[in-house]
């Protein structure tokens, strides 16, 4: 008999790598035990994420109601929960429903997708901050992080038994009418289009290739603020590359898929704070598309220098420029680490990956 397992998590919109990664978890049919969603919607967009808002304070008290429904409807005893990184209102969040359903749900499972929560523990000076804490996150049956080198201490927070599972991608869109083209001057960027994802040194760079590849582009895809979109491409036009920089907005099935599949190169310059995996990279490996990204956080873990595309230093648009103008001019090295980095995503990062990695990790977490 399967395992009732209650999951409190975000799924999209807004579409960014955690809701993203627990819609797939939730796709899968596993053997030994079942999940029942109750659904956060805290933010609708991006814009939203981490702000205060008064409906998000309805919404705690919705999920709590909704949880305590499915524990006395299907019985369940585990709770899976998603913690927040180091901002304080999202672990305020975190605090007021673990506190409250943590008596009902023994046992508790928590995934990790974002960095920032045990540095932020540690950093505070606040007794009663950390007290909360200590009875929120602390003593959870299982803790699973989604990169080695997440900052995500798992004995500070005394887990009974932690793992790593890196996330996985959904399969290439199939694109309908004319097949894409690659020309062989397109810079893709994909994910939330702020600062410390990199798009401003990407946009650096740009103005650095453009001396000797006057034809490239970087189209950047995914959500923004306008005051930052607006900001962007001022730098753009400071830089005389504004109409080389394509803001493409958030994209999604097979809109994004043929950008995708028209993309030369996917560049990824993160420094994100939060960041542990890089999703992206993977989804961006799984259409055969060489990549330039940051050596940072868990990011290392998911493509291989020199074989799959080129690693470089955060905040380094110099280096960035060098390894997009590597691979701008060689078709053939971008042809040959697209393939590695498509049968990367297929031994590590595909569904069917990710579907046997939890199946083994719960299970054996669990004792079931």
């Amino acid at each position: 008999m399967k395992r009732d397992i209650v999951l409190i998590g975000q799924t999209p919109p807004p579409f960014h790598g955690q809701a993203i990664a627990i819609k797939n978890l939730l796709s899968f049919e596993y053997q030994n035990f079942k999940f029942h969603h109750v659904r956060m919607a805290f933010s609708e967009s991006i814009s939203e994420v981490g702000g205060f808002k008064l409906k998000k304070i309805v919404e705690i008290f919705r999920v709590i109601a909704l949880a305590l429904k499915e524990r006395f409807a299907t019985g369940s005893t585990t709770l899976f929960y998603h913690p927040a990184g180091g901002d304080t209102l999202p672990i305020i969040r975190d605090i007021l429903i673990l506190l409250t359903l943590r008596p009902f749900y023994p046992t508790l499972i928590c995934h990790y997708h974002a960095d920032g929560l045990t540095e932020r523990y540690q950093a505070s000076t606040s007794k009663i901050f950390r007290f909360l804490c200590r009875k929120a996150y602390f003593g959870a049956d299982i803790g699973i992080k989604v990169s080695a080198g997440s900052t995500v201490d798992l004995d500070v927070l005394e887990t009974k038994h932690g793992i790593v599972i890196h996330n996985s991608v959904n399969p290439p869109q199939e694109i309908s009418g004319l097949a894409p083209v690659r020309a062989g001057n397109k810079i893709m960027f994909l994910g939330s289009v702020e600062e410390t994802k990199g798009v401003k040194d990407l946009v650096d760079a740009l103005a650095l290739v453009n001396k000797t590849h006057p034809d490239a582009e970087a189209h950047i895809v995914g959500s923004h603020t306008p005051e930052f979109g607006e900001k962007l491409m001022s730098h753009a036009e400071t830089l005389g590359i504004a109409d080389r920089v394509k803001l493409r907005g958030q994209q999604t099935g097979e809109d994004k898929g043929r950008i995708f599949a028209e993309s030369d190169i996917f560049c990824f310059p993160s420094f994100y704070a939060r960041e542990t995996f890089g999703l992206v990279v993977a989804e961006a490996m799984s259409y055969g598309l060489p990549v330039v990204t940051t050596r940072w956080k868990g990011i290392p873990e998911v493509t291989e220098d020199g074989v799959c595309g080129h690693l470089v230093e955060i905040n380094d648009p110099k280096n960035l420029a060098a390894s997009l103008c590597e691979l701008l001019d060689d078709e053939a090295l971008r042809q040959r680490f697209g393939e590695k980095g498509r049968a990367r995503y297929q031994e590590f990062f595909s569904l069917n990956k990710l579907q046997e990695r939890l199946e083994i990790g719960i299970t054996e977490g669990l004792n079931l």
